[in-house]
């Protein structure tokens, strides 16, 4: 059997890395297309698996729970290195049924 080699990180490293707002907002938009493709029961048991460090029982489950991973990391660290800014949006009102 032939063997190649190739580089890995070890489960233990820490890699620090830059990112720009726009990657970050990025991810967030795409964490928020997957979650509105669930119920809201369901998202909030994946979430609950991530926060029990659970495995994840498909591969839908574990995009989000990676990408949510992503995203908290890196709130946390630009919140650590105090980079964050208060921004103001708009929600919608809810419909009138």
């Amino acid at each position: 059997m032939a063997k190649i080699k190739y580089p890995s990180i070890p489960d233990e490293a820490i890699v620090d890395l830059k990112i720009i707002g726009t990657f970050y907002r990025s991810l967030a938009q795409l964490l928020l297309g997957l979650s509105q493709e669930l119920k809201p029961n369901e998202y909030q048991a994946i979430i609950e698996k991530l926060k029990n460090k659970e495995p994840a029982t498909d591969i839908k489950e574990l995009n989000i729970m990676l990408v949510t991973a992503l995203v908290f990391s890196i709130e946390l660290a630009a919140e650590e290195q105090k980079v964050t800014t208060e921004i103001e949006v708009d929600i919608p009102d809810e419909p009138v049924k």
